[in-house]
């Protein structure tokens, strides 16, 4: 069984936008992002275990500033919370 939680990649960048869609990096102010990837259709999730209790993990979503490196987290059930109250308007207008 695969358990694996999976972002879309398209999903992330529209929640990025509504969030603050002009987010320039506040250590240098540039604004180019990276954001991990290893298909470009998913983002790539870091898991990272509570201090004290192992079996606790908070897996988060990451971007790097392309000048200077500095890496914004976005724990991934926020992202997902936001992503199930905001469907993808998927009409073709």
């Amino acid at each position: 069984m695969n358990d694996e939680i999976v972002l879309g990649f398209d999903d992330f960048v529209r929640f990025l936008k509504f969030i603050n869609p002009q987010a320039p990096c506040p250590l240098c102010g540039t604004d180019a992002w990276t954001i991990s990837t290893s298909d470009g259709t998913s983002v790539n999730l870091v898991g990272q275990p509570f201090y004290g209790n192992p079996a606790m993990q908070l897996t988060s979503a990451f971007t790097a500033c392309n000048n200077c490196g500095n890496v914004r987290l976005f724990v991934a059930d926020t992202v997902f919370k936001w992503l199930a109250n905001n469907p993808e308007d998927r009409t073709d207008g």
